[in-house]
């Protein structure tokens, strides 16, 4: 007898071959424990039906086009979206067992259409991105060969003259509403404007898209709009509602880290707004937008890097020196703040600088007597300046004087008192 399941052997091994390759593409991401939809039991089924049905219903209807769609993941049953889509399944079951029992021949286009699309239906590999049209590229070649069929069943019906003017209506329409649609669609990816501004037409919620929009706004010379779009995320959010008068930082701070793609793209725009309005002049109006940016993210070098520039540039010396300060004990290797530091330093702190400069060759000839002297002066000139008595610390130190070096140490860390280095030098002494 004639073995049939030898006649899907080839289909079936390029099914896996087929699989091996998208998991070699999609493989990497599949441990991701961020994922947007860390969704479960029933919530997670209900949510799979959904995004099955939206892409069956997409491979006949194509949506407008949007560079990302986001995604709102259904909670109950009951819900009209989550009604609409088991119904759209059951016409799909109810089609595949039609194909069963009438045209065997196209199970297999049937099979293709829904098994191309289960790499994408693992929701944490895909991100914050679950339905996009690219998904449907392979899924859309059984699709057309099932409607093939389907107009040409009925263009071979046994009532020629109506049925076949019924089929060619339908296939003209189709192919005319489908050539229109790839005709406006290629007008959307004129440039980057025109595809960001699509996108966000077709999805206001598409939050990735409004920093791009505003920068392409900003080179373009539109001031206006570019401002606008930095400050649109406070109203925007992915999933339930914001708060009527917009999201605070401090609720984006609080979500859960399946939201960090929102997070991440809020604090851009809010980086971007500060950058925006220093370049612009407004130096005052930037500042307070770095000091609510290190108000949330105190160990961020760049924020208070800006805000020091930002009072540079008002004549703010001393707010400039302590923010150029705080960047070198975050990081004390960041050249750009040391040498912003040494430019708005007062002539007495350069003077005190200088005689560190001075001790510190001395010591290093072991003039000791001499360099501490210096390193007094230095103290006395600039009072606030920690660096005399971290040097003073290092020669009583080698010199086998404790506690002068206990005393000197624990002078600089008065004045610097979140310096590691000096926390170290410090622990280093052990208890007196």
């Amino acid at each position: 007898p004639e073995k049939i399941w030898l006649r899907y052997v080839v289909y079936l091994a390029m099914i896996a071959v087929y699989f091996i390759l998208r998991y070699q593409a999609l493989g990497y991401l599949l441990t991701d424990p961020g994922s947007k939809y860390p969704l479960t039991g029933w919530v997670w089924f209900l949510n799979l039906v959904q995004v099955v049905a939206q892409y069956t219903w997409y491979l006949v209807f194509p949506p407008a086009y949007s560079g990302f769609h986001v995604f709102h993941p259904i909670q109950h049953f009951w819900e009209s979206r989550s009604l609409a889509s088991f119904g759209l399944l059951a016409l799909a079951v109810g089609l595949g067992v039609v194909i069963h029992l009438k045209a065997r021949r196209l199970l297999f286009w049937f099979f293709w259409t829904f098994i191309t699309l289960l790499p994408f239906l693992h929701f944490p590999a895909l991100g914050d991105n679950l339905v996009v049209e690219r998904y449907l590229y392979l899924p859309s070649l059984g699709a057309s060969v099932l409607l093939a069929a389907a107009l040409a069943s009925l263009w071979q019906s046994s009532r020629p003259h109506l049925v076949r003017w019924t089929a060619g209506g339908l296939a003209s329409l189709l192919l005319l509403g489908w050539a229109g649609m790839s005709w406006s669609r290629a007008g959307y990816w004129k440039s980057d404007l025109t595809f960001y501004q699509q996108s966000l037409r077709q999805d206001p919620d598409a939050y990735h898209f409004y920093n791009q929009l505003a920068y392409d706004y900003y080179q373009r010379g539109e001031k206006e709009r570019a401002w606008e779009m930095f400050n649109s995320l406070d109203r925007v959010y992915p999933g339930e509602r914001p708060p009527a008068g917009g999201i605070s930082p401090e609720q984006v701070l609080a979500l859960p880290d399946q939201h960090r793609s929102f997070r991440r793209a809020f604090f851009d725009a809010k980086t971007k707004a500060a950058a925006f309005l220093f370049q612009e002049g407004a130096y005052e109006r930037a500042a307070e937008r770095y000091l609510e940016l290190i108000s949330l993210f105190p160990d961020r070098p760049q924020y208070l890097f800006y805000l020091g520039l930002c009072r540079e540039k008002t004549g703010q010396l001393q707010q400039a020196r302590e923010a150029f300060q705080h960047v070198l004990r975050l990081n004390p290797y960041h050249a750009e703040a040391q040498q912003c530091l040494d430019r708005v330093k007062s002539p007495a702190d350069r003077d005190s600088e200088a005689l560190c400069e001075e001790a510190r060759l001395l010591a290093e000839q072991k003039k000791y007597p001499a360099a501490i002297r210096i390193l007094r002066q230095a103290a006395r000139l600039s009072p606030g300046n920690p660096r005399p008595h971290h040097y003073l610390f290092n020669i009583y130190w080698m010199t086998g004087q404790p506690e002068k070096a206990r005393t000197a140490i624990h002078r600089a860390l008065q004045l610097d008192p979140e310096n590691q280095l000096f926390q170290h030098n410090y622990q280093s002494l052990g208890t007196p």
